[in-house]
């Protein structure tokens, strides 16, 4: 292995620094491999490297050259990714891979170093939360450890990336997120008002059952039992990566579940059952084997993902009324569970939580809201 290693002054900065050319050998097609890494602001640093490089040489063989931008690890990686998940996940996670493209699609593999990883993260945090920048890193992980499988570079610099603490995500205002008990109960009075049957049907059941917008758009009657009064959750209506509406299964293992309803839920539902069948008849809509409990009511299709966000910020903006988005019911069916006495682990069945610490962090609130109010309750026990 023959090595070199020289001075040269950089064009932009006019200053010394020294590189590091290093002959590899004869690959196993014939080829000739050189490495050249530039940049080393001592002669030190420039040692350190080749041994560094002689050192992953003797561990783990030459490196792949056929690949050598993060755009084509990128396409293989990602060839295979896309058969281990769902569509619509894949469909979310497509903005996490434009941002992660978008700073090194053209980049050479081996010039991917931890600070210029870090610099991306440092980037985007000026414009995005801290989950995102989790994904950025986990993603970009994921794809650079695949580029460590293939032999092409030796280690992963993304996996060492520190996230930066975001004030917005440690100081948001929690109750912006959901509807306390007298706040869901004016709600739904709303909803009411608007003289729409389906929409009180299905804000009624997003408040007192906790699911989720794509499983309630996807049930159909054949899923309520109202002899029993449960409904039976096994589907999710989602957006595949052509951006059309289609149905598959739900979040998790732990989100297919069976859970009760109570009688004036089931009520309402049968009214809305009744009111669907008749407004059929009216236009002559065939109604289906299976049918869906909420669709367009000309087409009998599925309802756009959207519905329920635009009918809730347009009743919000009506009646200038707080607005919180359409999983903020669920977290507020949560919260309001855990007030009225409900277990920690009847919670989490009921809602489909396949990791605990989303429902403890919902419990968390809600004893911190009943700890802040101790003193007061203890105060007026002892009438002092």
């Amino acid at each position: 292995m023959k090595k070199l290693i020289k001075e040269y002054i950089n064009k932009r900065d006019n200053k010394k620094y020294y590189m590091v050319k290093l002959y590899l050998g004869i690959d196993d097609k014939g080829r000739r491999k050189e490495t050249t890494r530039r940049g080393f602001k001592t002669k030190k640093e420039a040692q350190l490297c080749e041994a560094k490089i002689k050192t992953e040489i003797a561990n783990n063989g030459l490196l792949n050259t056929d690949v050598t931008t993060f755009k084509e690890i990128y396409e293989l990686w990602y060839e295979g990714y896309q058969h281990t998940i769902k569509e619509s996940t894949l469909l979310v996670n497509q903005h996490i891979f434009n941002l992660l493209l978008d700073k090194l699609e053209n980049m050479q593999l081996k010039k991917i170093t931890l600070p210029y990883c870090q610099k991306i993260i440092n980037n985007y945090s000026k414009s995005f939360s801290l989950a995102v920048l989790k994904k950025i890193k986990i993603y970009g992980s994921m794809i650079l450890d695949y580029a460590v499988k293939m032999k092409v570079i030796y280690d992963n610099p993304m996996k060492d990336v520190l996230l930066p603490k975001k004030d917005d995500d440690i100081n948001s205002d929690d109750r912006d997120k959901y509807y306390s008990k007298d706040e869901l109960k004016q709600f739904l009075t709303l909803v009411d008002n608007e003289n729409d049957i389906k929409l009180t049907a299905m804000f009624r059941v997003l408040a007192f059952t906790g699911i989720r917008k794509g499983e309630l758009q996807a049930l159909e009657w054949s899923d309520i039992d109202f002899t029993n009064n449960t409904i039976n959750i096994n589907k999710t209506l989602a957006l595949n990566t052509d951006k059309k509406v289609v149905v598959q299964t739900p979040k998790s293992k732990s989100s297919i579940r069976c859970i009760s309803i109570d009688d004036q839920t089931a009520k309402i539902l049968k009214r809305w059952k009744l009111n669907q069948k008749e407004r059929f008849l009216m236009i002559g809509t065939r109604v289906k084997k299976h049918q869906s409990c909420f669709t367009d009511d000309i087409t009998n299709s599925y309802l756009y993902l959207n519905f329920m966000n635009a009918n809730l910020k347009r009743i919000c903006k009506k009646h200038d009324f707080k607005e919180i988005k359409v999983h903020g019911f669920r977290h507020t069916h949560c919260s309001l569970l855990f007030e009225s006495g409900i277990t920690i682990q009847e919670v989490q069945e009921r809602l489909g939580h396949s990791d605990l610490k989303t429902t403890m962090s919902i419990y968390a609130h809600v004893t911190e809201k009943h700890r802040d109010n101790m003193a007061d309750k203890f105060a007026k026990f002892m009438a002092l």
